[in-house]
């Protein structure tokens, strides 16, 4: 079995944890829930030939590029780029988070 993690990445109340709750659990709530540091979990996803499973890291929202913790995206497989469409500021704070990871790594 394949492990593979996956961080999401974005400012802060972008939907992060709303698309992984409901890609893990198929769940959706209204309710804004704020991530403080960083939340794992775990989505097994079958091919024919094998099963991969998911480590998704849902990281805490980052407005303040200068707090991010680069060291929690090492050993990463991907990242998933979060912005929010309705607040174009969310995507250069999305950008500037890739950025970073590609100069660290």
């Amino acid at each position: 079995m394949l492990q593979k993690k996956i961080c999401m990445l974005g400012g802060f109340a972008v939907g992060k944890t709303s698309l992984v709750r409901r890609f893990v659990q198929s769940i959706f709530s209204e309710n804004y829930l704020t991530t403080v540091g960083v939340k794992i979990d775990k989505k097994s996803v079958a091919f024919p030939d094998k099963t991969v499973d998911l480590i998704l890291w849902d990281l805490a929202g980052e407005d303040d590029i200068g707090s991010f913790r680069v060291s929690y995206v090492r050993g990463a497989t991907g990242l998933v780029l979060v912005a929010d469409g309705t607040r174009p500021a969310t995507l250069a704070v999305a950008l500037t988070l890739r950025e970073r990871c590609e100069a660290e790594f």
